[in-house]
């Protein structure tokens, strides 16, 4: 059972991962725009990533009850951001 301050902070630390998840999703869809990517491809790896980020921010992030798995969804979202630059720095496409 979480005090009232961790519970405070667990509250703000999803709104947090929100608005970064929103951030991120906003720059994976210009790719995909970028890239002419359908946007109903569901056989497309950056459509499945998107999908599962919006699911997260939309949905999963609501459900959370720990601080682990608060790291957890940062940490995907990590991963998602260094892909991004990846690619905008010249990288390959998926």
């Amino acid at each position: 059972m979480l005090t009232p301050v961790e519970d405070y902070q667990l509250t703000l630390n999803v709104e947090v991962i929100k608005e970064r998840g929103a951030a991120i999703l906003s720059q994976l869809y210009r790719y995909q725009d970028n890239q002419d990517i359908a946007f109903d491809d569901e056989s497309n790896l950056w459509i499945l990533m998107s999908g599962d980020l919006a699911e997260l921010i939309n949905t999963k992030i609501y459900l959370v009850n720990t601080f682990d798995e608060i790291e957890r969804y940062n940490g995907y979202l990590d991963g998602i951001e260094r892909i991004l630059n990846m690619v905008s720095s010249g990288g390959d496409s998926m």
